[in-house]
Order: structure tokens, then C-alpha cells, then sequence
């Protein structure tokens, strides 16, 4: 490995155990943020080697961040429809790898749909969503391809099953950017704008069959972007009321999101307590024309920062294709990936 990692958000929740999972590992790494107080007690705490202050909100000061020793910028700084942007255009100007925890299916296409010839003409490996949500599901997507005979996929599948309670206040700030905005679908071979529960099906989870609603998950990008895949689809398990609920209030979604920032930013603690995380528990099934692959675990937040933590080691051994990448398309084994930070594989 040559270079470091730079772990811009690394006061927040999930940025700290990016860097803890780093630290396990050995990766060099620095800490950037806001707050230049915190960060440097962030930085002592965990070991990194420099600390960096940059603000999102200051698109000026985000060049910083991919400068020096930096050869991986990792970000944890949420919402990324806000404040990802300048993040991710100052690491390809630079040349340098990048990273993120993003959940916000707009933005990985905006970056796709933006970055990838400057990607790999300045030689760097962008990949959204390097987080349980959503490196899991894309992995789980190749298992059930491979397994398939087939060289051109009809449909592709997936569906979720998540189990426990707490977000980290970034999670629900990032959900609150996705409300009242319809998502992408990709259905024989185009992509259509489709409103969250639009459609669902009854998916055989291993503990039984169960209701599943149409979420816009990345993981319908990701596929999309595949060539050989005509239609992608990405289900949640859902209660019939929580969808019928969803598609009265969706209406009301951007006109409400200031007033909904406001309170979460006031009443969200920073992230699930130890029981929260221990007892949550996800189940994701992959179908490829039959063929079938299914996923589990726990503690998604912990789940997150070993993904990163495995990219950024991936990435700074110079093992990866250049260009906007999906999890499973940057050389790992998804078998191998996935085993290796603790999800069961069926």
C-alpha cells in the first residue's frame, strides 16, 4: 500500500468508526472535519496522523482534502445531495481515489452520470455507497449472477429485511433529503421515474415469505450500469399500512423538509447505542433468473466502517479499475468480500 486515507466527517458517528476500523487494520490515515476542537480530539483518540479542517459548506476549503499524501478520501459527511458534491469533484480533479457511505440513489447518479470519463482519464476509482447499504446488496447481486447460467440477465432482485431500531441523526437527515422525490427504476433496459411502493411482490425470505414494497435503492444503478442486466429491481419489506402511509404524505415531502431538518437536527441523538446496534439485523435476498443468493447480518453502522475499511485497503493497493465503480465491480470477490466482514453468505 502506498499513500493514506483522509476520513473527511470523522467527528460524526460513522466517520468515527471508519477510523477506529481503519486504526484495526494498520491503514495510515488523517481526519478532516469542521470543528477544529473536535477534530483534534478526534484525531488523539484514534490515532490518525494529521487533522485536516474543511467545511462542505465552504466548497473552497475541500481541496484540502485530497492534497499531500492522500491517496483515498473517504466520506462520511451527509446529506450527499447537500454537501457531497464538491467532495467528490475535488478528489477526481486531484487524481484521487474515492469513497463514500451515501444512501441517496440521486446522488450516485449524478455522479455516474458526471464523473466517469474525468474518473479515468485523471486515474481515479470513485464508488458511492462502499457501506452495508449499499456494497451488501451489490454483492450479493454478483453471487446470484454468477450463479446464473446466463450471460444476459432478464431481472435482477433484490429485496431487504431490516430488523431493529436507531439511525444515526446523518442516516435520517439523508432519508429526509430522499422524501417526496421519485426514484429510479431500471425496467427492460431504460430507466423510469417511479414513486416509492409503486409496485411489490411476495419474496421467500429464509423465514418465510413476505411482503416486499419497491424502494429507489443503488443498487438499481449499480446493475443498470452492468450491460448485461434488461431489468433491476430493489424491494423493502414493508407493512401495507407503512406503504399506503407513504404515498399519502410523499406529496408533502419538499415543502416540509426544512421544518423536518429542524427537528431531527434538534432531537436525533448521534447514533444507535451498543444494544441498538447489536440486536439490528438485516436479511437481503438476490435473484437472477432463478438463481439465488441471500445475505445476513448484524450492526449495520459496524458493518459500514469494515466495508470502508476493506475498500480503502483495495483501493491503496492499486487494485481497482478506474472510473465511477459499484462496489462489486472494483476486483473483490463478493463471496470473499462479504465473508470477510463478518456477513453469512447462503
Amino acid at each position: 500500500m502506498t499513500g493514506r486515507v483522509m476520513v473527511f466527517g470523522a467527528t460524526g458517528f460513522t466517520g468515527g468508526l471508519v477510523c477506529r476500523a481503519l486504526a484495526r487494520k494498520g491503514i495510515p490515515f488523517a481526519v478532516a472535519g469542521r470543528d477544529e476542537i473536535r477534530l483534534k480530539q478526534r484525531a488523539a483518540e484514534v490515532g490518525a496522523q494529521d487533522a485536516i479542517v474543511a467545511d462542505a459548506t465552504r466548497p473552497e476549503t475541500v481541496g484540502s482534502l485530497a492534497a499531500g499524501p492522500t491517496r483515498v478520501l473517504v466520506n462520511c459527511v451527509g446529506p450527499f445531495l447537500r454537501y457531497g458534491w464538491p467532495v467528490v469533484e475535488a478528489a477526481v480533479a486531484a487524481g484521487v481515489h474515492y469513497l463514500d457511505t451515501t444512501g441517496e440513489q440521486p446522488f450516485i447518479k449524478r455522479v455516474a452520470d458526471r464523473l466517469d470519463h474525468a474518473a479515468r482519464e485523471g486515474g481515479s476509482t470513485v464508488v458511492n455507497a462502499m457501506a452495508m447499504e449499499y456494497a451488501v446488496g451489490d454483492w450479493a447481486a454478483q453471487i446470484a449472477i454468477d450463479r446464473c447460467p446466463m450471460s444476459t440477465i432478464e431481472e435482477v432482485a433484490l429485496a431487504y429485511s431490516l430488523q431493529g431500531k436507531g439511525v444515526t441523526r446523518g442516516t435520517a437527515l439523508s432519508i429526509l433529503e430522499m422524501f417526496g422525490r421519485r426514484g429510479w427504476s431500471w425496467e427492460s433496459g431504460q430507466y423510469r421515474r417511479r414513486p416509492v411502493a409503486f409496485t411489490g411482490r411476495t419474496i421467500p425470505f429464509p423465514f418465510g415469505e413476505r411482503l416486499c414494497l419497491w424502494a429507489p435503492f443503488g443498487e438499481v444503478l449499480f446493475l443498470a450500469r452492468r450491460g448485461n442486466v434488461k431489468t433491476a429491481m430493489t424491494y423493502l419489506r414493508m407493512r401495507r399500512f407503512t406503504a399506503m402511509l407513504l404515498r399519502l404524505v410523499t406529496p408533502l415531502g419538499r415543502p416540509a423538509r426544512p421544518v423536518l431538518r429542524a427537528f431531527v437536527a434538534r432531537t436525533r441523538a448521534a447514533g444507535p447505542t451498543q444494544t441498538q446496534r447489536r440486536r439490528s439485523r438485516f436479511t437481503i435476498v438476490a435473484g437472477a433468473d432463478g438463481s439465488r443468493a441471500v445475505v445476513s447480518g448484524n450492526d449495520p453502522y459496524g458493518l459500514t466502517a469494515e466495508i470502508v475499511a476493506l475498500g480503502c485497503e483495495h483501493l491503496l493497493g492499486n487494485g481497482a479499475p478506474r472510473g465511477v465503480r459499484s462496489p462489486a465491480t472494483i476486483g473483490l470477490d463478493a463471496t470473499t468480500a462479504l465473508r470477510a466482514v463478518g456477513v453469512v453468505v447462503e
